[in-house]
């Protein structure tokens, strides 16, 4: 699922928006959000846990509460030999450790780019 902020809905509405999923708004309640999710109310500028972007004030969109806040950057990052060395590849085994410095794409490596190996993006 992508962890970029969108708008889906606005006062219920349209119905079938709901229930909405990760970095989706606009929610006015836990319920309006899928299981497992919660609705985070902003009163203003926050920065939303997990997700990236710039949400506008007062929007609230519904995100992981167990998340840590870290979300892989850039989105969907590979590395420079094929889209199967992506960040879930990285945390198999010992991979971070070996090759997470070795390979770049977009300007990142393994180690910047995935949170598994202790990069990523994180929004306070």
């Amino acid at each position: 699922t992508s962890n970029t902020l969108v708008i889906m809905a606005a006062g219920g509405e349209p119905d079938s928006a709901y229930p909405l999923g990760k970095c989706q708004g606009n929610c006015n309640s836990h319920s309006d959000c899928n299981a497992g999710l919660e609705c985070f109310f902003r009163s203003g500028s926050e920065q939303v846990p997990g997700c990236i972007g710039t949400p506008p004030n007062r929007v609230d969109y519904c995100y992981d509460p167990a998340d840590d806040g870290c979300t892989d950057y850039p989105e969907e990052w590979h590395d420079s030999d094929g889209s199967e060395f992506d960040c879930a590849w990285y945390g198999n085994d010992s991979n971070c450790e070996y090759y997470g410095d070795s390979f770049e794409n977009e300007g990142f490596t393994a180690n910047e780019a995935c949170c598994v190996c202790g990069g990523g993006s994180t929004q306070s």
